[in-house]
């Protein structure tokens, strides 16, 4: 998105915008008042553990100046500062009632400033009270922390030597039971290698045993179907005598004389190198082959011979027979040998799994006895250092010369100008995503990016008197509407096409609700204005609403003519409308196929006799996309214009009908934009006097053109006329300055 665009996105909203940073502005100031000021009274502690300067070389090797042990101090001092025997005394000296107790509690907080350095705050909207708290838990909380210091340390020394003499007398006694265990068994050495050959000879014959309990189940499983097919195997077979007619050439020469005539039946529907044709002419080529290789054979004289695949049977029975029985003998050897392998295994059983246990018994209770060795060690120092020093000093208390600091002096300024900021700079942040995020086609320049062909023209939305209802003939019914000179553009691309003529339109659209019906109508009535014969045919089996657009019957239409495409059934089904020069097909009635009447012959038939008939023949197709009756009518066309309706997303489906119709010979001519906002027409702005629309008067439309919803909104067209009177990239005025030269426009010669 381009710097313009953004301002212009901004621009158009510039009271949301406004208005946002103004209730952001009356919230901040009401909470800064609620709030009120803040004074915080500070104390500073000092840790008598903490060296006074750094070692020689910089390094630090104190433990108490480690961040992790100075995190876990800073935890265990605010645990005792919030205690009730530090804070109970300190509020009552101070006259704090007990309802406040619990927001005074929230105000105190005891941090690490760094290595061996801690600091308390209290924080009140009194300073004179905060500066008393801060003083009072101060006392209260060095007595408090020297004498849980001391007594914290006795205990823990006491438990820590308490939990190792346990840990003594278990790993002792763990390590009697293993050595009676060993003495009782007799292991010497390693029972991994005393068990590994008894283990090894175990698992070969296992192994062995079931590989050849694994080849006799597949022998029996062979032999049960040797003997099964040799039952029903005969031993002799007949030699019957055939005559030159026997029954099988006889059924070959019937199914041949069925070929012939379903060939016959297929050869007038498809062409000669349809996948039908081709498979019926190869099938009577081969009962040809079959019935010419049957005559050839001689007669056979009756008799009996030996049947070769019984014996065969028979031989394979007698091997299998053999290997089943030499499975058995090898299966008692192995079972043997097993059985000798597992005695000797069993003589260790059990012994290798207690004697692990007892292992992982000593062996897990001489680290707990480690761990606990070093924590009584940790514990005895602990109380030592304990005994010899006091563990804080209080450095600074609150005082004259270090008095409670009002912490909210300028915050409420602060804070009113960081949350106009923020409404500011978020409100645009999140109108510019949005509008980047919208994908739909809100203006002529969007829809030329996305829209695989150009825009031929962009029709307003319905405006006025131009309504939804009245659209589909705005034309003939308004032809001083914007809506009509947008039409007429369409037109003027047909009549001053260059090089090969062009007198059968299809006007199509990849989904549903696209402007189709709109502009097919407007077109024809445009063309026939223009004294050319036009023919509408409302090609739109599925959902027709020709008919109802010029007020005329459906009872005799597209769908009878295809059906039968004589001149009689033509000069029928073409009705005259109240445009001189335009006659409209209806679609006529319901057909249960529609696949079988666009591929019959007939419409190219029909679409030839329609091409002498008139001028100008345009098609109203349904979704090119969910049906596939516009393909189908693409050989009786010579181009294309594709409807594409605005402020919707385009789907990608626009693109690859574009490529199925190319694929089909046919030329997209271009693109019809409809449902257009009429403000980002920048004619509409600067020429829309010349245009009536809500106070013109609407000629009736007469019978059957009530009905909504027909043409869909508007039509967009895309064709290489200059579409620069067009707003493209836009504000909402429609007026950028910029206007194209030479572009002939509605009302710019006005």
């Amino acid at each position: 998105m381009d710097f313009w665009r953004a301002v212009d996105i901004l621009n158009k909203r510039k009271w949301l915008i406004l208005l946002s940073v103004i209730v952001t502005l009356a919230l901040t100031f009401g909470a800064t008042r609620i709030i009120g000021s803040k004074w915080i009274a500070t104390v500073n502690f000092a840790s008598t553990s903490a060296r006074a300067g750094l070692p020689e070389g910089g390094i630090v090797n104190d433990p108490s100046m480690n961040p992790a042990t100075v995190r876990t101090q800073a935890a265990l001092y605010t645990a005792i500062v919030k205690s009730n025997k530090v804070l109970q005394p300190a509020y009552e000296k101070a006259g704090i009632r007990p309802v406040e107790f619990q927001s005074i509690t929230d105000g105190v907080k005891f941090d690490a400033k760094g290595p061996g350095i801690f600091e308390l705050q209290v924080s009140d909207n009194n300073p004179q009270r905060a500066a008393v708290l801060a003083n009072e838990i101060t006392v209260r909380f060095m007595e408090h922390y020297k004498e849980l210091y001391n007594q914290e340390a006795i205990k823990v020394r006491n438990q820590a030597k308490e939990q190792l003499d346990q840990v003594d007398g278990r790993l002792n006694g763990a390590r009697k039971r293993y050595q009676d265990y060993r003495e009782k068994y007799k292991l010497v050495g390693n029972l991994a290698e005393q068990l590994s050959p008894a283990l090894y000879r175990l698992q070969s014959s296992r192994s062995q045993r079931d590989e050849v309990i694994q080849l006799m189940s597949e022998a029996e499983a062979r032999l049960a179907d040797r003997q099964t097919e040799l039952a029903k195997e005969p031993k002799y077979l007949p030699v019957m005598i055939t005559s030159s007619e026997n029954e099988f050439l006889l059924g070959l020469r019937s199914q041949l004389s069925a070929a012939k005539i379903r060939l016959g039946t297929l050869e007038p529907l498809y062409t000669p190198k349809h996948i039908l044709i081709v498979q019926q002419q190869a099938l009577i080529t081969q009962l040809e082959k079959d019935i010419k290789a049957e005559e050839a054979k001689p007669a056979q004289k009756q008799g009996e011979r030996l049947n070769p695949r019984e014996g065969m049977l028979r031989e394979s029975v007698v091997a299998i027979r053999q290997d089943i029985a030499g499975y058995k003998a090898k299966l008692n050897s192995l079972s043997d040998s097993l059985t000798r392998a597992e005695a000797e295994v069993s003589r260790y059983s059990g012994v290798d799994g207690q004697l692990a246990i007892l292992v992982g018994d000593v062996t897990q209770l001489m680290a707990t006895r480690s761990a606990l060795s070093d924590r009584f060690q940790s514990a005895q120092m602990a109380l030592d250092q304990a005994q010899r020093q006091i563990p804080l000093t209080a450095m600074d208390r609150v005082s004259e010369f270090n008095p409670p600091v009002n912490t909210s002096s300028g915050r409420t300024q602060k804070l009113i100008v960081l949350a106009a900021l923020c409404a500011l700079l978020g409100t645009a942040g999140l109108l510019i995503a949005y509008d980047s995020l919208d994908r739909r086609l809100r203006t002529v320049r969007e829809a030329e990016l996305v829209l695989p062909g150009p825009i031929l023209t962009a029709i307003p939305q319905p405006v006025g008197a131009v309504t939804e209802q009245v659209l589909p003939r705005a034309t003939e019914l308004h032809p001083l509407s914007l809506h009509s000179e947008a039409y007429r553009f369409l037109g003027l691309h047909l009549l001053s096409a260059r090089g090969k003529r062009i007198r059968s339109i299809m006007v199509l659209s990849a989904k549903a609700d696209q402007g189709s019906l709109s502009t097919v109508t407007n077109l024809g009535i445009t063309l026939a204005q223009a004294g050319k014969r036009v023919i509408v045919v409302d090609a739109n089996i599925r959902t027709p609403r020709l008919h109802d657009a010029f007020g005329i019957g459906n009872q005799f239409g597209l769908t009878d003519l295809l059906q039968s495409p004589d001149a009689a059934s033509l000069e029928s089904a073409l009705h005259p409308t109240s445009v001189p020069n335009l006659r409209v097909i209806t679609s006529g009635a319901a057909y249960a196929n529609p696949w079988e009447l666009f591929r019959s012959n007939n419409l190219m038939e029909l679409a030839g006799r329609l091409s002498d008939l008139a001028d100008y023949v345009i098609y109203d197709t349904p979704s090119a996309l969910a049906f596939t009756d516009a393909l189908n009518l693409a050989p009786a066309v010579d181009a294309a214009f594709l409807c594409v309706r605005a402020l919707e997303a385009p789907s990608g489906a626009e693109q690859r009908l574009i490529e199925m119709l190319e694929d089909s010979n046919v030329v997209v001519l271009g693109s019809v934009l409809s449902n257009v906002p009429a403000t980002i027409l920048e004619s509409y702005q600067n020429y829309q006097r010349y245009y009536p629309t809500a106070a013109s008067s609407a000629p009736s439309l007469g019978p059957g053109t009530g009905s909504s919803g027909i043409g869909g909104g508007a039509a967009v067209a895309v064709a290489p006329v200059s579409t620069s009177w067009l707003e493209s990239g836009s504000n909402g005025n429609g007026s950028n300055g910029n206007k194209s030269n030479g572009s002939h426009t509605p009302g710019s010669d006005a």
